[in-house]
């Protein structure tokens, strides 16, 4: 990088971007809900005593609760990144535009153990 703070600056944008997109990798390779078992990408079964009260199949889908993660991720500032996925991990839960979103503890877990991996 060269001593030119507007060129400094503009690289800032990219490391940024890189940095999401490793950060949502990761999320997005989290495992799938073991007690679902998966009809197509978007459709699964699971057994009535697996659904612990909760019948919203966001709650039950891993995958679709780490793209959740992951869409939310792009429109953030990088500082509230770390602070939303630990409001997840210790929640359960989270409130976006008036919207409640309830994640599945063994989900939260999954979390809360990548997240501790690199130290957060």
């Amino acid at each position: 990088m060269t001593g030119n703070p507007f060129e400094q600056l503009m690289a800032i944008d990219d490391v940024v971007v890189r940095l999401k997109s490793a950060i949502k990798d990761l999320i997005n390779n989290l495992p799938q809900n073991p007690a679902i078992t998966p009809i197509n990408s978007r459709c699964f079964t699971i057994s009535s005593k697996d659904l612990l009260g909760n019948w919203s199949p966001f709650y039950h889908d891993f995958k679709s609760q780490a793209e959740f993660i992951a869409s939310a991720i792009d429109g953030m500032e990088p500082g509230a990144v770390i602070p939303f996925l630990k409001r997840i991990v210790s929640n359960h839960s989270i409130e976006i535009k008036s919207r409640w979103y309830k994640f599945h503890p063994m989900f939260c877990n999954n979390l809360k153990t990548l997240i501790s991996t690199y130290g957060i």
